[in-house]
């Protein structure tokens, strides 16, 4: 039997990931602006968020910034994936609200559990797996 260890992520580990996770989000409503104007920047950033963030974190727990960073976002009590709903809350506090209040991000160096305000919307916490361990023998 093997049992899951995983220790939180750090401060480097999640910007890296948030600056791999931001291209699309920069590229497309560029690009989207140029053909269409603030109208399709909008639905450009809408769309990356449903297909970049929302989606992957839901169902693996990692966006494609967190898996080449080796990261999950897990459920704070289950350690498994946190969900369709919940990955909406937290893409909609990390990415509307942390954007007016970036005291949002800053949550993160005073919560023991290294969350920022998105996390604990959504009840989550972004670890860094660690590789399985064989069980204590408790005989």
């Amino acid at each position: 039997m093997t049992t899951r260890r995983a220790s939180l992520g750090t401060l480097g580990a999640r910007a890296g990931a948030w600056l791999v996770d931001a291209i699309p989000y920069i590229v497309a409503p560029y690009l989207a602006a140029t053909v269409g104007g603030w109208i399709f920047a909008l639905a450009a950033f809408l769309i990356v968020g449903i297909v970049w963030t929302i989606l992957p974190e839901a169902h693996s727990g990692a966006t494609p910034g967190k898996r080449l960073m080796g990261l999950r976002t897990l459920d704070l009590e289950s350690a498994e994936p946190i969900g369709i709903r919940r990955s909406s809350v937290r893409w909609l506090v990390k990415y509307v609200v942390c954007s007016f209040l970036p005291v949002g991000y800053l949550w993160f160096l005073r919560s023991p559990s290294r969350q920022t305000l998105a996390d604990l919307a959504a009840r989550s916490v972004v670890v860094a797996p660690l590789p399985d361990t064989p069980a204590p023998d408790t005989q």
